[in-house]
């Protein structure tokens, strides 16, 4: 799993491309997958709920209030941790020059090196998403329940497809190199550099809103800080960055075939039936745009909150269920008999 196979000859007298078999990732994914639940199960009962108890405050009424905050204190530690293992090894443990260009995303493509920091964050991504993807079912459920699924779905498609998208491509007994369907892992790795830093502010902001009717309500106001270093580092990474920096050079083939070094040397010069098997290409850059749309259709959502902010209205979580909110109104009419009064005039 350290690095990517040249060109290699094969008993056909062609050539092919080593497979990265799934188990070099499902392996220690399933093992991070765990971790991570038997650490949410320790960390909640342990630390996160007393901490609820301090922040919301007690009481029956802030149950709910309470069992929100710990699940978005639990979110921010597992995103915190997937952005600091990332940035330890793209920026302080390896020189990734790729990292600054994406030019640079295709030279000596597809003969890129797969470290084993690289390996560990492919690994702590993949079983963080689908960690997230099976309490998502299981936790509050949120107004955009189907967008966060299938965010979840592309996100963990996207790990493992430009992880495990290679092997030979040998249709034509012509050839005398096959070259492999992806191998897009500086690309996989870019995109989750990007993606999760944003929420660690959005979840931080949610634990600080949600203190705003308890005893530590003076600390309400970080939710506004939060939200502000979110609404910045969303538009810039997810709005800006992803699409100009990712989208565009891996939906334009003629970068990839332009450093495809097996084919270039071998086929006299790289054609676009050479570089890639289309459907997969096309599946994994379909992947990348379904993404930029949900960036889209929440970058929308986070101007509707900026809006509400600068017209001087109480910050609101968003993606709080409605049938759960409108249960608590239903049940503060039950209790207070001069609203329900009013209702009946």
């Amino acid at each position: 799993m350290a690095k990517s196979a040249p060109c290699v000859s094969a008993p056909s007298g062609l050539r092919m491309y080593e497979n990265a078999s799934l188990a070099d990732l499902a392996l220690p994914a399933g093992i991070v997958l765990v971790a991570a639940t038997l650490a949410r199960m320790i960390a909640m009962r342990l630390v996160l709920e007393p901490l609820a108890v301090w922040a919301v405050g007690e009481g029956s009424n802030m149950e709910f209030t309470r069992t929100k905050f710990v699940q978005a204190a639990w979110r921010t530690i597992l995103y915190a941790t997937a952005c600091t293992l990332a940035v330890k090894v793209m920026f302080l443990t390896e020189e990734l020059p790729w990292i600054y260009d994406s030019s640079l995303f295709w030279i000596d493509w597809p003969n890129h090196e797969l470290t084993e920091g690289m390996a560990s964050v492919y690994a702590l991504y993949a079983g963080f998403y689908v960690h997230q993807l099976v309490y998502l079912f299981l936790d509050v459920k949120t107004s955009d329940f189907v967008a966060l699924l299938v965010h979840h779905i592309i996100t963990l498609g996207l790990v493992v497809s430009s992880f495990v998208m290679k092997g030979p491509r040998a249709e034509s007994p012509s050839l005398t190199c096959a070259v492999p369907r992806l191998q897009f892992t500086r690309v996989g790795l870019f995109v989750m550099l990007l993606h999760d830093v944003s929420d660690v502010f959005l979840e931080s902001a949610k634990c600080f809103n949600y203190m705003k009717d308890g005893p530590r309500h003076w600390l309400h106001k970080g939710a506004d800080v939060c939200f502000v270093v979110f609404a910045i580092s969303f538009f810039s990474l997810r709005l800006y960055i992803y699409p100009v920096r990712v989208l565009w050079p891996v939906a334009s083939p003629d970068g990839v075939c332009q450093y495809a070094t097996c084919a270039s040397t071998e086929l006299g010069g790289a054609t676009w039936d050479h570089c890639a098997v289309k459907p997969a290409y096309a599946a994994f850059t379909g992947l990348l745009g379904g993404l930029q749309l949900l960036q889209v259709f929440w970058g929308w959502k986070v101007l509707m909150v900026v809006w509400t902010i600068l017209s001087g209205k109480e910050l609101e979580d968003p993606r709080d269920d409605a049938s759960e909110e409108d249960s608590k109104r239903r049940s503060s009419r039950e209790l207070d008999p001069s609203s329900r009064r009013s209702e009946e005039d």
